[in-house]
């Protein structure tokens, strides 16, 4: 496990690994630092609500 850390920390891919395991709020807990469940989606850019109507912004965004 901590090599796959070492790698993934060098590549700046460990972020997004944390998120698609869901594993971001017990790393970002256990580190100290506060984390919201709206951090596993981007808010959608509002030039792209704007185009798209009938689309919704992500929940908590």
């Amino acid at each position: 496990m901590e090599r796959a850390r070492l790698e993934l920390a060098m590549e700046h891919d460990r972020w997004f690994d944390l998120v698609r395991t869901r594993q971001a709020e017990t790393a970002m807990l256990a580190a100290g630092k506060p984390f919201q469940a709206k951090h596993y989606l981007f808010p959608i850019p509002n030039n792209q609500l704007i185009q798209t109507p009938e689309m919704r912004q992500n929940e908590g965004w």
